[in-house]
């Protein structure tokens, strides 16, 4: 049996090989590249737009809340019986006499 050489110059070669393989296609490696970036990049945009939407959600419902507590007060203070309340203060209140007319000439 013949014993087998491992020949250096041919695994020196491989190296070269991959060298120049990558500056052939150097222009796909980047390409590549800029196309990671944009993946990471939409990813923190998305998550931060999320977030946003997460805190304006937030918002609505506290002023949602906060609407609804006016607008029932609103609702109680404009109330017949409320009214006649407050305006009884300035010496206000209400008549029994049906209203007139005054007519000119």
């Amino acid at each position: 049996m013949a014993k087998k050489t491992i020949d250096y110059k041919q695994l020196l070669n491989f190296g070269n090989f991959a060298t120049t393989w990558f500056y052939k296609n150097l222009s796909f490696v980047f390409f590549i590249f800029v196309l990671i970036l944009l993946y990471i990049a939409n990813i923190h945009y998305a998550e931060k737009k999320v977030k946003e939407i997460q805190h304006m959600q937030k918002e609505i419902r506290e002023l949602r809340g906060e609407y609804m507590t006016i607008k029932s007060k609103v609702m109680y203070q404009t109330k017949h019986s409320e009214l006649s309340k407050e305006v009884s203060a300035y010496g206000l209140g209400v008549t029994d006499k049906k209203p007139y007319r005054i007519i000119t000439e």
